[in-house]
């Protein structure tokens, strides 16, 4: 696995993901606060039609880390952002790069909090955010992007 970006060495394309990283969990974020969510998933779906170019076949594998580490890197900073958040946020950093990928929704059942709910994102059935043992829910829902 490639060795993740470190604060003293960000390049500028890495610079770029994590500002746009940032600037798109704000925007699901208050969206979600404040919209229904068929109207988020609406305008994430078309934030994800805008992509900027496709990625090459062998370079996959080394966006979903880039994208998983600018999501995760930047979530602290926006409160409230969770796991749906960060899904469909990963969703769009990876649709502007040609990626398709799947926002995932599921539940489990826990003997203490009941059914709990969580969102992942996958791309041709590989996990890339949300990283909680995904065997262990039931997935309810998919939305897609498709991009090529």
């Amino acid at each position: 696995m490639k060795e993740r970006p470190s604060r003293r060495r960000l390049v500028p394309r890495d610079l770029k993901l994590k500002l746009s990283a940032f600037y798109w969990l704000w925007v699901v974020r208050v969206g979600l606060a404040v919209l229904p969510f068929p109207r988020v998933l609406a305008l994430q779906q078309r934030a994800c039609r805008k992509n900027g170019g496709v990625a090459p076949e062998a370079h996959y594998g080394t966006w979903f880390e880039r994208v998983s580490w600018a999501v995760e890197s930047t979530d602290r900073f926006v409160p409230g952002a969770k796991c749906l958040a960060r899904a469909l946020v990963g969703q769009i950093l990876l649709s502007q790069r040609g990626i398709s990928s799947d926002l995932r929704i599921g539940v489990k059942r826990e003997e203490e909090r009941g059914v709990r709910a969580h969102a992942w994102l996958e791309s041709n059935g590989v996990p890339v955010l949300g990283g909680d043992p995904l065997d262990q829910y039931t997935p309810l829902s998919s939305t897609g992007t498709t991009n090529r």
